[in-house]
């Protein structure tokens, strides 16, 4: 009896995020298991999207933006508070706590707009354990993408001759009074790892994943991290690539180890650095700009 010829060949399909501790750098293997919580049928929920990602990062930043526009507007008007104290290149405490406020009133409402879509943060956060290791490593990691960022920012500046310094609210003046340092540390340590990561490798880097290999969605969504910063690239193009180097290890942390945890260690490392830096040169009263050293905190 004649064996039946083959049916027609499927071709593989781009390699979906791996599980945490593989490195599918090139090729393609078999789909990890789909997180998410289980849907009628049996089915789990797919991951998030790339639209809904963009929708989320945009909802956090134009929520941020309107808010601090709305206070600010009103505490102007109605003469409450001084123009100079909501000046950008002033610093102060007033424009310090209208930053968190609006950072947290930005996350709830990314966290307003995954809960309508029924998105699960739980998969999104991914494995915790263990906390120590994954402690370790994003401190250690945080020191690397600093350290790496500056000399990388640093070599450009040299080559190029530019003589502008990255400039940012939350290192203006904050070594004036404790709550400033305060304000300071719960934006750039606290706030802006925790809703960054979650956005932009949580969701931005998941849903690239799902549609290209590991090389351009780490590009991209580095890239992508790198612009939002608009007050550094405004103030100095160049710490955009310093900025895209930290995205670039904050997605390998992020792919390498399928936890939130790992970035969120990183970016926090990274800033409290950068401010500790700031203080230690305005203490010393020494003729450097650590924003110029370090690129800037990422908020």
């Amino acid at each position: 009896m004649a064996e039946e010829p083959d049916g027609p060949r499927r071709s593989i399909p781009d390699v979906p995020p791996p599980p945490p501790g593989e490195w599918p750098l090139v090729g393609a293997s078999s789909p990890p298991p789909r997180h998410g919580r289980p849907a009628r049928g049996g089915r789990a929920e797919p991951l998030v999207g790339i639209g809904l990602s963009v929708a989320a990062i945009a909802v956090y930043l134009l929520t941020q933006l309107a808010l601090q526009l709305v206070v600010g507007l009103a505490l102007l008007g109605t003469g409450l508070i001084d123009p100079l104290l909501l000046d950008p290149t002033a610093g102060g405490v007033s424009l310090l706590a209208l930053v968190v406020v609006s950072q947290v009133a930005g996350l709830l409402a990314a966290f307003w707009l995954l809960r309508r879509r029924g998105v699960p943060l739980r998969p999104i956060v991914g494995p915790l354990r263990p906390v120590g290791r994954h402690v370790g490593i994003g401190v250690g990691l945080g020191l690397l993408a600093i350290v790496g960022s500056t000399l990388l920012v640093s070599l450009l500046v040299t080559l190029t001759g530019s003589e502008a310094t990255p400039e940012q609210v939350l290192t203006e003046g904050i070594a004036d009074t404790p709550v400033q340092l305060a304000l300071a540390v719960l934006a750039a340590v606290v706030m802006a790892p925790l809703a960054e990561e979650l956005l932009f490798r949580g969701l931005l880097h998941r849903g690239l994943r799902r549609r290209m290999r590991i090389v351009p969605a780490i590009l991209l969504s580095s890239v992508l991290f790198a612009v939002v910063h608009v007050d550094v690239a405004a103030s100095q193009p160049l710490a955009l690539v310093g900025l895209t180097f930290v995205g670039i290890i904050l997605a390998l942390a992020h792919e390498r180890t399928g936890s939130l945890l790992v970035p969120v260690v990183i970016h926090a490392t990274h800033n409290a650095v950068t401010i500790v830096a700031v203080v230690a040169t305005s203490r010393l009263d020494l003729d450097l700009s650590a924003r110029a050293l370090l690129g800037g905190t990422l908020p």
